[in-house]
């Protein structure tokens, strides 16, 4: 790098230019997935990534996203255009739940779900006595042979995510008696 100010890399786009960008997949919001492709630079920045200047481009095909060209994007050019020829760059959207979770499940899917607050019900079910509408979803807690087996499973829209025991429920659900285990255990 020349000046401490200035970008090393492939000499960056100028705005109207066609550069290539690659295919963007996203596990927890996949309904913004994009295939990649040729695409019109319509903003031309430089940032600091890792400490250091970089040029970031952003195109008029998905505008709000930053590439940096400076460290990946300017150097795949060849690459990428061999892969995508004239394709133009498009929304691609997945739109299957598990790459779309609500925000309460997307909470559960990084940090498990004892990290997502919920109320819980007492439901009239002796095997699932506690229901919670939690992100657009049903969760209910069921009630194991225990000790063969963790007192309760957490089962969202009828699939078991998690067994625990009483002394492990969570302090963000809150049942009938209020937050964490119950005064008395059964």
């Amino acid at each position: 790098m020349s000046d401490a100010g200035r970008p090393e890399g492939p000499p960056p786009p100028r705005v109207g230019d066609v550069i290539y960008v690659p295919d963007e997949l996203y596990l927890e919001h996949g309904r913004d997935d994009r295939r990649g492709g040729r695409a019109r630079v319509q903003g031309v920045s430089v940032r600091k990534s890792a400490g250091r200047p970089c040029c970031f481009v952003e195109v008029e095909e998905d505008p709000g996203t930053l590439h940096n060209w400076s460290s990946f994007l300017g150097p795949l050019q060849d690459e990428l255009a061999e892969l995508h020829g004239a394709e133009r760059t498009r929304a691609a959207p997945d739109e299957r739940r598990e790459f779309n979770p609500p925000p309460a499940t997307a909470a559960a899917v990084r940090h498990g779900p004892r990290a997502v607050p919920a109320t819980w019900r007492e439901t009239a079910n002796s095997e699932f006595p506690y229901a919670a509408a939690v992100g657009g979803h049903r969760w209910v807690l069921r009630i194991n042979d225990f000790p063969e087996r963790d007192f309760f499973t957490l089962i969202e829209d009828g699939e078991e995510i998690e067994d625990f025991n009483y002394d492990e429920l969570p302090a963000l659900w809150i049942f009938p008696w209020g937050a964490g285990p119950p005064p008395e255990e059964p």
